[in-house]
């Protein structure tokens, strides 16, 4: 369905979060589909266990490496002028150029989670 986020190579953004296969890919919530994306994942989930509801914890983007596993591009979304508190933008999160429909990860950010929380109540 092509809903994850990409690079700025325009392929899946791999990072690493909590799982033992050491990668992890994120949902793109800007994108239409990813509605659709997330709703079929609740129904076979739904299936296996019987929730009443779910709790979106770590919603915005976490990420154990800066960026991602193949690093980010050396342009300007990456390394602005100021840098608050002189840590780099990407020190927990995804490349500030990572696409997403909507946008860069750089706009993107701070709605990632607004995204994800109507896409999850849909």
């Amino acid at each position: 369905m092509d809903v994850f986020i990409k690079n700025a190579s325009n392929h899946i953004l791999i990072g690493y979060v909590f799982n033992k296969s050491g990668k992890t890919v994120w949902v793109d919530f800007s994108n239409p589909n990813a509605t659709v994306y997330w709703t079929e994942q609740f129904k076979r989930f739904h299936q296996m266990v019987p929730i009443d509801g779910a709790w979106n914890d770590m919603n915005e983007i976490a990420n154990f490496v800066p960026g991602s596993l193949n690093g980010c591009p050396n342009n300007t979304l990456e390394d602005p002028p100021y840098l608050p508190g002189d840590r780099i933008l990407q020190e927990k999160t995804l490349c500030m150029s990572a696409k997403h429909h909507a946008g860069e990860h750089y706009y993107i950010h701070n709605l990632y989670a607004l995204y994800e929380a109507i896409a999850t109540n849909q």
